[in-house]
């Protein structure tokens, strides 16, 4: 069912995996560390305020999503063409 929209990323991160969830700010710093980008430069999109708000405290970008129109807006305010 998801097979379409998980083969258009080069990485799932699962929190089993990990070792952390969402929110902990641990689970945000390995995956920045494991993409090699920093916190500021990566989106992430949620549709859980609690989850927002742990990707903001290690510097990530937060979106809030309540409709699928909030990701392609932000993508799009991002210049990303969706």
């Amino acid at each position: 069912m998801f097979l379409s929209v998980v083969s258009s990323f080069d990485r799932i991160f699962a929190s089993h995996e990990l070792g952390y969830r969402k929110p902990e700010r641990e689970a945000f710093k390995i995956v920045s560390k494991a993409i090699a980008e920093s916190p500021e430069s990566i989106v992430f999109f949620d549709d859980l305020r609690e989850n927002i708000e742990g990707a903001l405290l290690v510097g990530f970008q937060g979106v809030l999503v309540r409709a699928h129109a909030d990701v392609r807006s932000e993508l799009r305010e991002l210049g990303v063409e969706v």
